[in-house]
């Protein structure tokens, strides 16, 4: 995974170079971690300027 400058955030270097990329996600720490909320990696939805509608 990487940020909005290209700047990697999360790497796993164990999937089977045969495993699709979907594959390797659901077998990641980073999947059970997201899955579990023990990983904050995206802010909380919040409006865009001038509406009240929240957004992801």
């Amino acid at each position: 995974m990487v940020d909005a400058d290209y700047k990697f955030t999360y790497i796993d270097v164990l999937g089977n170079g045969s495993s699709s990329d979907a594959q390797i996600y659901n077998e990641s720490d980073l999947h059970r971690g997201l899955d579990q909320n023990r990983i904050h990696a995206f802010p909380q939805p919040d409006p865009l300027p001038n509406d009240n509608q929240n957004v992801p």
